[in-house]
């Protein structure tokens, strides 16, 4: 559980007095902070300390020892997740004759095999972003995109996930202070929108994680800022007033393709206050921070705003009673509206869903950190995620369940134009409360670090979901194809009894060779109890007896190893071999609550010609089990997915003040393909392949031949899915990465990287082989693809002018093209040799690996000029341009066979300009 710094240092005395061994370290820091422990050992003539739990921050440190000079090595920058080594030589003389040396943290970490970043708080201060932990995600070498840009904060204040080496988005774990703070939502992600001004600095790990961690991606640590014995504050203000802060990337590409006015920002406020500082001095700290967030844009080709608020509390007290405790405690609050929600150009203004203030979430932590002995220390502590976030119709949609009006305001759908209109997607209440309890004990000699910890994960879940008229008509071009029906009102529970973890992680020198190993035992139990739901418009009122659920136990060994090659500090072979299971959540157990959303697919022609859907227009159900119970059960032997990690790779400092280093990744998925919505392989067993008769059609793109497959009429509407892991099924990534970082005068740095990688997946259908075209793409010739990433800082030594910038360059998303068949489509295709047993059929057009939008390359820069004063007051004035080179890329495009295929959906944000200032004190 612990997350902090480490110094790592070697004394050598000349000469070397045999039977003396004394640790030389008399002074540590400049403040009280946090308490920490020494162990040492002795091998020859030189011994070797260690420190850890040392917040991170610029250190002295000064070796005296009795009859030897005084050695004081200052500038040693201290980072999370990071090792530190200082090496001290003392010769004979007295403790007044005193030897000065000035340094900076090693650019090569020789002690830990993981490749770890870290943005302190000087570079989230100065490096353009959109405020947001994933924005300054983005930034850093490995790490992936995971939707659509946020330039400059222009998402709306709205998460976009990211990823790393193969890894999926739900392995992303955010830790606070050590403690892990997923949430109870999609498969347990992180889901808080943190304040940065809250943060003193943040740490990404993207490879080797250790047995602390359940998943291996990206492991996110934050540390928070808190109070010292001066009173200290700052005020941050970022603004883009208006829209004439930002330019037109308006295109005649764009034009052509259907385009007519681009994405828009119409304003963008960020404001923080924050204060911290001593209740008593050397015992009891606060740090309080505010933040104010507004973001109003609209979407490509739309009239209306995609209006957002949020407003943040962040709280943190530090009370230090004994030099050898601590406890802390943190609060984090944010209350976030939404006043429209689209997600394409044609998406009415009635369908724009919207998030009223029911939207919170709050994050707290309560943490006891204990330096038992110089060897020997334990730290506890609880922590609590708990979100609720709501989606609903607007104003005067929502009618009164069988009124008239509720059954012809139904949400219209075009399947294939994206339009939708007279109601949104079905409201939604989601509810989840996450409570971890975690302890760890370590023990730590000059060269050996061994820890063990337990991680206790419980709460609930609960969905609700409601529908004008319990269903969705949906049409082909304007023409009515089908109706989605709901089971709805939904009221679900589900519970999250145990999440439990228990490891061990040793970390041994021994001389240059570093050896971390560790084991984790992992138990998972969610269950899905009795429960009830009123009648709906097609389902009756619902009593259902509690659901069987599998539980889960793991064991997951890790590896890792780093060598110092030449033994100077300067040149590290590093690599590791890690099992990790993959994030589960009560999502695993909601899906086999038979009262959690389910849906039936009908035809539906609109034979009246009124516009409404009634039950005398249906076609035969898809789903016979729709209403009655869950479609979905475990199989009896299924098993907790996971994926294996590999990497090696070396670090060189090159000059004193630039080092680079190459890797290689490959991580691999023995239990199949670990998806959102589809984590294990669903076999229906009442349905096989051999329940199919193929139909031969066109490529209507080429004229290629085509296969449908049409189902048995005789089969239609037999459900009943197991869930089995995968045998032969799997996905492996495999990716080679460049890294750099440069250090510059005056606190100047630049890092970042260059990450070619793929991934290649087989995971195919047993029982529909519709789904089975490319499949296996071990067939197909899947690309390599690069991702560039460069970061940076420099004050200019003249006038406080500060320069800084991002760049990044992403790999445009895959496209697919998507066929939509229905029955009037393949009668005509066919000249009515072929009548559709299913209500339509998707296919594929196209194969993986062939289409892909266009590289995206963003370009932020910022310059600046600080004022400073003596007594530690400064300001920061700076203006902020996004996408520099006012690119206009295609962010999403239509993908359905059609008139609008390839109608882009969403462009990246023209050129923006932010007026910043920062004011510290």
């Amino acid at each position: 559980m612990l997350e902090s710094a480490r110094l790592s240092y070697t004394v050598i005395r000349r000469p070397y007095l045999g039977g003396v061994h004394a640790d030389p370290l008399r002074h540590l820091g400049t403040s009280r902070g946090a308490p920490f422990r020494v162990s040492s050992g002795r091998r020859g003539r030189a011994e070797q300390h260690c420190r850890v739990d040392l917040r991170p921050g610029v250190y002295a440190v000064v070796f005296t020892l009795q009859g030897f000079n005084t050695y004081r090595r200052e500038g040693i920058t201290l980072t999370a997740n990071a090792t530190a080594t200082v090496n001290g030589e003392m010769k004979v003389g007295s403790i007044e004759e005193s030897i000065t040396v000035t340094g900076e943290a090693p650019l090569v970490d020789v002690q830990n095999a993981g490749r770890s970043q870290v943005v302190n708080r000087e570079l989230l201060d100065t490096v353009p972003t959109g405020g947001q932990v994933w924005q300054v995600g983005f930034t850093l070498p490995g790490v992936v995109q995971v939707g659509r840009s946020d330039v400059g904060g222009a998402g709306g204040i709205q998460q976009t996930r990211m990823s790393t080496h193969g890894s999926t988005i739900s392995d992303t774990t955010t830790n606070l202070d050590g403690m892990e703070t997923n949430s109870m939502h999609g498969w347990a992600q992180s889901s808080q929108y943190w304040n940065d001004a809250a943060i003193q600095e943040m740490a990404f790990q993207t490879s080797n994680v250790g047995a602390e961690s359940q998943t291996g991606g990206i492991l996110l640590n934050l540390i928070p800022q808190q109070g010292g014995n001066q009173f200290r504050g700052d005020i941050d203000a970022r603004s883009i007033p208006n829209d004439s802060f930002q330019g037109n990337n308006m295109t005649p590409n764009l034009k052509s393709l259907g385009v007519n006015t681009p994405n828009k920002v119409l304003r963008l406020h960020d404001y923080s206050f924050s204060l911290g500082g001593p209740v008593r001095r050397d015992l009891l700290w606060f740090f309080a921070s505010v933040r104010y967030q507004q973001g109003d844009t609209q979407a490509q080709d739309v009239t209306y705003p995609e209006d957002n608020k949020a407003k943040t509390f962040s709280g943190r007290m530090t009370w230090q009673p004994q030099t050898k405790n601590k406890f802390t405690f943190f609060f984090e609050d944010t209350k976030k509206t939404k006043g429209h929600e689209t997600s394409g150009p044609f998406i009415a203004e009635e369908a724009a869903n919207m998030r009223p203030g029911q939207h919170q979430y709050h994050v707290a932590q309560a943490k006891w950190t204990s330096t038992v002995s110089p060897r020997f220390l334990v730290d506890a502590g609880w922590s609590l995620s708990d979100i609720t976030w709501n989606v609903d119709y607007r104003p005067g949609i929502a009618q009164e369940r069988g009124t008239p009006l509720w059954y012809s305001m139904a949400s219209h759908q075009d399947r294939t134009t994206g339009a939708l209109w007279v109601a949104g997607a079905p409201g939604t209440l989601t509810l989840g409360v996450r409570q971890v309890l975690a302890s760890s004990a370590t023990y730590v000699t000059g060269s050996h670090s061994l820890k063990t910890g337990l991680q206790w994960s419980y709460g609930a879940r609960r969905n609700e979901r409601y529908a004008n008229a319990d269903l969705t008509q949906r049409y082909l071009n304007g023409v009515p194809d089908s109706v989605l029906l709901y089971n709805t009102p939904n009221n679900a529970t589900n519970p999250l009894k145990a999440d439990l973890g228990l490891y061990i992680q040793d970390s041994w020198t021994l001389k240059h060779v570093t050896i971390s190993p560790g084991l984790r035992y992992d138990y998972f139990n969610t269950t899905s109890p009795a429960q009830s739901s009123e009648a709906g418009r097609f389902v009756a009122a619902r009593q259902f007896a509690a659901v069987p659920i599998p539980t889960f136990h793991d064991l997951s060994p890790r590896l890792g190893v780093a060598y110092d090659i030449f033994g100077n500090g300067k040149t590290a072979l590093h690599g590791g071999i890690n099992k990790y299971v993959e994030r589960m959540a009560p999502d695993f157990s909601i899906r086999y609550n038979p009262i959690s959303p389910d849906m039936d697919t009908r035809t539906w022609n609109d034979a009246n010609r009124d516009g409404v859907a009634q039950e005398n227009e249906f076609g035969p159900s898809q789903n016979l089990r729709f209403g009655i119970g869950s479609s979905t059960r475990p199989d009896a032997n299924l098993k907790r997915p996971y994926n294996i990690e590999y990497n090696v790779g070396v670090d060189h400092q090159l000059t004193a003040s630039i080092s680079g280093g190459f890797s290689y990744y490959r991580r691999s998925f023995p239990t199949g393909l670990f998806d959102r919505s589809q984590p294990f392989l669903p076999d229906n067993i009442l349905v096989s392949p051999a329940d199919y008769t193929p139909v031969a059609i066109r490529n209507p793109l080429d004229g290629s031949p085509l296969t449908l497959y049409n189902l048995n009429p005789a089969k239609l509407g037999l459900v009943d899915i197991v869930d089995r892991n995968p045998k032969g099924y799997t996905q492996w990534y495999n990716g080679l990465e460049a890294v750099f970082q440069v250090r510059m005068p005056g606190n100047g740095k630049i890092y970042g990287g260059l990450t070619r990688d793929r991934t290649v997946l087989h995971n195919c259908s047993v029982d529909d082989p519709n789904l089975n075209t490319y499949c296996d793409q071990t067939k197909l010739t899947i690309p390599f693809r690069n991702m560039f990433k460069a970061t940076g800082f420099y004050p200019l030594p003249l006038y406080g002018i500060e320069l800084s910038g991002s760049f990044m360059s992403f790999p445009g998303a895959e496209q697919k093209v998507d066929y939509i068949v229905n029955r009037a489509l393949l009668t005509q295709l066919t000249g009515g040799t072929a009548l559709l047993t299913q209500a339509s059929v998707t296919l594929p057009l196209v194969a993986p690996g062939t289409k892909f939008l266009e590289q995206q390359n963003e370009l932020d820069f910022a310059i600046g000029k600080s004022f400073r004063r003596g007594n530690g007051q400064s300001l920061r004035l700076r203006l902020d341009i996004f996408n520099a080179t006012n690119n206009a890329w295609v962010e999403t495009q239509n993908t359905t066979y059609g008139p609008l295929l390839d109608r882009p959906t969403a462009i990246m944000q023209a050129r923006l300009f932010r007026l910043t200032a920062q004011f510290h004190f």
